[in-house]
C-alpha cells in the first residue's frame, strides 16, 4: 500500500475498533490478528481499505473461531468497564497497537495511565 492507502487503512482501523461490537472481543492479540487478516485482505485487492474490510474480516474469524468473544458487552451501557493490563502485556504489545488502544479505549488508556502512575513500566 502507498502512503495514503496506509493512512486510509489506520482511519478505518480505528472506526472500527471504536464500534461496540468489537468489545465483546477486543484484547491485543484479537486486535493484531484482525489488523493482519484484514492488512492482507486489502493489499490483496488493490490496497484500497474500508470498513466493510473490517467487518467481513472479523465475522469470518468469529465463524472460524479465531477471535473468541472474551466478555458480554450490554451495548446500551456507556459506563466503561475496568480494564486489566500487566506491565508483561504492555512489553508485548506493537508500540501502534498501543497508540490506537489508549486513543480510542479509555478503559485501556486508564489501565496504561495505572501502570506508568505506579512505576510499573
Amino acid at each position: 500500500m502507498d502512503a495514503q492507502q496506509e493512512l486510509d487503512f489506520d482511519r478505518d482501523t480505528e472506526k472500527f475498533v471504536e464500534r461496540p461490537e468489537w468489545l465483546a472481543y477486543t484484547s491485543t492479540p484479537a486486535l493484531e490478528l484482525l489488523i493482519d487478516q484484514t492488512r492482507q485482505r486489502v493489499e490483496t485487492n488493490g490496497g484500497y481499505s474500508s470498513i466493510s474490510a473490517f467487518e467481513i474480516t472479523f465475522n469470518e474469524l468469529v465463524q472460524s473461531g479465531q477471535l473468541v468473544k472474551l466478555r458480554n458487552v450490554d451495548l446500551n451501557d456507556d459506563e466503561p468497564k475496568p480494564f486489566i493490563l500487566t506491565p508483561e502485556e504492555y512489553r508485548s504489545t506493537p508500540s501502534r497497537t498501543i497508540q490506537l488502544r489508549y486513543k480510542q479505549n479509555p478503559a485501556y488508556r486508564a489501565a496504561v495511565d495505572k501502570l506508568f502512575a505506579e512505576g510499573r513500566v
